[in-house]
């Protein structure tokens, strides 16, 4: 074949393609946009958006945190910033102490979600305390102030500058991402939830980031957090957690205390029984239904007066289980009760039953005797006060029977099981 065949041969192919290549192309795009969900388009189209706007948002804020922190006076500090829920959150107390204590020169900052700095509010050896910006776990925020939550975040961040930012956010991975890119920080310390051996890296901009394993792998959730301490050389194996409830928590406790005594009193009681409920998936197993019949037993057989503690996690809990109790005397404690407030009022009962929550920590931390219905792989967080406590698994149909959980309370509280009304 010559040339001018092949030339006639591609001539003609034009001539046959030209007009049916975009017919072709067309049809195969509007039947992919047949094939497609309607939803799904406008699902991605709202996450870009709003992505966009997010990154907006916070760059603004940054920016802005830039400018003002120019030409401030230099002062060495060091940021914590985790993201665990407040009964976690307690279990850091040790090391963040010691990490003030081993680095005196320093000031020392922490960030985390609201009821952690509420708990941290009167430490002494903290400076500065800020609210994290993180996803809500309970309640989705508006566009407005999820907005202005990540501007402030920004702002933050671009103002300040760290000798050493230490992070521990598994559950806010978008905001530990933030940290890595614009902390203004010599060293970055992330705590990751792997088996890989610790590590570092130079980054692009001179930071030197160290990824610090944290697993934990054992019974013991606060003996694993004492491991981590050793990065920092300190030693603080067998250290509790404290509480500093402040001057003001202290007295609303004392007075609010007197008044629970005074009416147990009246009542013959002999003791202050705190109950702290839930209904959330965590205790499922457990109604309010085996609650209330503990409580009875525990009244008519130990004359144990119940302070009922809502939490934010179930607020409606109490108000259910005082319906269920009827004329079986208890007191009420509101769910917007400050958390410092509750920790001083926890020192002034004589012991406690509660749910996976807030106030089981606070009780065992103050060594208040306590009864704790967990699910099994919640158990490292409560095993470092044994000698308090006592763990009922709601994994298992244990603690669904009001009798174990009095019989529980009975050994924590050094009480002389007595027959239940009923027994043979």
């Amino acid at each position: 074949m010559n040339t001018r065949h092949v030339t006639g041969v591609v001539r003609r192919f034009r001539q046959f393609a030209t007009p049916t290549l975009p017919r072709v192309k067309a049809g195969f795009r509007t039947l992919y946009l047949q094939c497609r969900p309607t939803a799904i388009v406008e699902r991605q189209r709202r996450i870009s958006l709003r992505k966009w706007t997010d990154n907006i948002c916070f760059h603004v804020g940054r920016a802005i945190g830039r400018v003002v922190g120019v030409g401030k006076t230099a002062r060495r500090k060091m940021l914590i910033a985790i993201d665990a829920t407040a009964p976690q959150s307690l279990l850091f107390e040790p090391a963040i102490r010691s990490l003030a204590q081993h680095n005196p020169e320093h000031k020392l900052h922490l960030w985390a979600d609201k009821t952690a700095c509420d708990l941290y509010r009167c430490a002494p050896y903290v400076e500065q305390i800020r609210e994290l910006h993180a996803p809500a776990r309970t309640t989705k925020p508006t566009a407005a102030s999820n907005a202005l939550s990540l501007a402030r975040f920004g702002y933050h961040l671009g103002r300040s500058r760290y000798d050493r930012v230490i992070c521990s956010l598994p559950l806010s991975p978008r905001v530990e991402e933030r940290f890595i890119r614009h902390a203004r920080a010599n060293e970055l310390w992330l705590l990751e939830h792997d088996i890989r051996p610790a590590r570092e890296e130079l980054l692009s901009t001179g930071r030197l980031v160290r990824h610090i394993p944290t697993i934990f792998a054992s019974d013991d959730e606060l003996a694993t957090l004492a491991g981590l301490a050793r990065n920092w050389n300190a030693q603080i194996d067998g250290d509790l957690p404290r509480i500093y409830p402040g001057d003001s928590a202290t007295q609303l406790a004392y007075t609010l205390a007197r008044a629970w005594r005074r009416d147990a009193a009246d009542l013959g009681a002999g003791s202050l029984l705190a109950v702290a409920p839930c209904t959330s998936a965590r205790a499922k197993r457990v109604g309010l239904a085996i609650w209330s019949e503990a409580i009875r037993e525990i009244w008519v057989q130990h004359q144990a007066l119940s302070i009922l503690i809502a939490t934010i996690e179930d607020p409606d809990a109490v108000d259910q289980l005082s319906g269920l109790l009827g004329e079986t005397p208890h007191e009420t404690l509101a769910a917007d009760t400050d958390p410092l407030e509750l920790a001083a009022l926890i020192t002034k009962i004589d012991a406690m039953i509660a749910a996976d929550n807030l106030p089981a920590q606070l009780a065992l931390a103050q060594g208040i005797p306590c009864v704790v219905l967990a699910a099994a792989h919640r158990r490292p967080l409560y095993t470092w006060a044994q000698r308090a406590m006592a763990i009922l698994s709601t994994d298992t149909p244990t603690a669904s029977d009001p009798a174990e959980i009095v019989s529980a309370y009975c050994r924590v509280a050094n009480k002389t099981p007595k027959r239940q009304r009923g027994a043979a």
